[in-house]
């Protein structure tokens, strides 16, 4: 599932990476994508990087397993 672009709040170019990500996850985003208990959940952030030859990136990646 994919959310919605969020912005890093970094400084404009020349980029000094002073940026950062987050989401918020709360019982109603997990119920909104039909989520319960003991659901492993794999998260990573994709993004946007004109610096690099590919121009995207990804983050490190995150695994959970939700609990009540």
């Amino acid at each position: 599932m994919r959310t919605s672009a969020p912005g890093t709040g970094g400084n404009p170019p020349p980029n000094d990476c002073t940026g950062s990500m987050s989401f918020t996850w709360t019982q109603a985003y997990q119920n909104s994508v039909g989520l319960t208990a003991g659901d492993r959940v794999f998260c990573q952030f994709w993004y946007r990087d004109p610096g690099s030859p590919s121009t995207t990136g990804l983050s490190d990646a995150v695994r959970f397993t939700l609990c009540q």
